[in-house]
């Protein structure tokens, strides 16, 4: 049996489900699964979640950004695209611009 736990908050008797584990990192930024059954062994099993962003070449690269730069400079292509905000103006993350009508 696994106990999960959110944000320090434990619940037990959790069942391992993955469209349950997508619906708790909605919110979180990381998951714990505890197997119960590891309570009295010299080491508790943990299964840790996190949730990662990561860079999609196919999303495309020209797209532009509300600071005005394109979606690949949000990246840092010296360390595996890395996600690392706007190199260039420092803008918390790629928002793409919407097209003014």
């Amino acid at each position: 049996m696994w106990e999960r736990t959110i944000n320090e908050k434990s619940l037990t008797n959790y069942p391992v489900d993955k469209e349950q584990i997508e619906k708790d990192l909605k919110d979180v930024e990381a998951l714990q699964l505890v197997n119960e059954n590891s309570k009295n062994q010299p080491y508790i099993e943990v299964i840790e979640i996190t949730k990662v962003y990561k860079y999609n070449p196919a999303f495309g690269d020209g797209r532009i950004c509300e600071c005005g730069h394109e979606y690949y400079r949000h990246f840092d292509t010296y360390e595996d695209m890395y996600p690392t905000s706007c190199k260039y103006c420092g803008c918390s993350g790629f928002e793409e611009k919407k097209e003014e009508k």
